[in-house]
């Protein structure tokens, strides 16, 4: 009896590791299975994309060099995928040689005519379609941050980093109208303060907790607030 009673714990022992490591040598598969699916979502839609809105793209820098001088495009500095350097890529939406704060606010003066339209539909972001098509990022994942703004959060962006930077995500979806709550006297203390923390924390909770197909449901809510507001970006200052 007491030879029994002994072999049933030390077989449920057994068996439990033996279950373990089957489970985790399936997680371990599934994970990469996973990312290269979305992979392959992110090089079919951004190739198709950057096909049929090559005319939307053409004319919206004609329009950007048409009133006012300088470069087509901006490239913002940001801390990519696993903290590598990322200049992201963005139409130019300000005057030549504008200076000011880190911070676009609503009604911001250094913003051209055409800058605040393409602000305010967020047009300015689909250059990023050549990010996504070349693996810096995805079409859906955290928005990727100023370096200074990661290292005042080093401990959240030690997580968020794990993740491929997206074009849209939660953050984006929860502060679609930031540039209108932001304080307009110090918008970068009251973004660090304030909002930041928020989108630190829906952030890690996207890195956590995201699913493929839920994934890509996210760009169709985005088209729903962007007529009505944009999140702040920092700016090209």
């Amino acid at each position: 009896m007491e030879g029994s009673t002994l072999a049933g714990p030390a077989a449920y022992d057994r068996a439990a590791s033996d279950l373990l490591r089957t489970l985790a040598g399936e997680l371990e598969q599934a994970v990469p299975r996973r990312r290269a699916r979305k992979r392959m979502l992110d090089v079919a839609l951004a190739s198709t994309l950057l096909l049929v809105l090559a005319p939307v793209l053409f004319l919206i820098a004609l329009a950007v060099v048409i009133e006012s001088p300088g470069p087509v495009f901006y490239r913002a500095r940001r801390v990519g995928w696993r903290g590598k350097p990322l200049h992201m890529l963005k139409f130019r939406k300000m005057v030549p040689e504008a200076r000011g704060g880190r911070l676009t606010v609503d009604g911001d003066l250094r913003l051209t005519r055409v800058g605040a339209v393409l602000s305010k539909t967020r047009l300015d972001e689909l250059p990023q379609l050549l990010h996504v098509l070349r693996g810096d990022m995805s079409f859906v994942g955290p928005r990727p941050e100023d370096p200074d703004f990661v290292a005042a959060r080093a401990d959240d962006y030690a997580e968020i980093l794990t993740a491929r930077p997206g074009l849209t995500g939660l953050s984006q979806l929860a502060f679609a109208k930031e540039q209108v709550i932001l304080h307009a006297d110090e918008p970068e203390r009251d973004y660090l303060d304030r909002i930041f923390p928020q989108k630190c924390g829906l952030d890690r909770l996207y890195v956590r907790n995201a699913e493929e197909a839920a994934c890509y449901k996210m760009p169709l809510a985005q088209s729903r607030p962007a007529a009505s507001g944009t999140s702040t970006e920092v700016t090209q200052n």
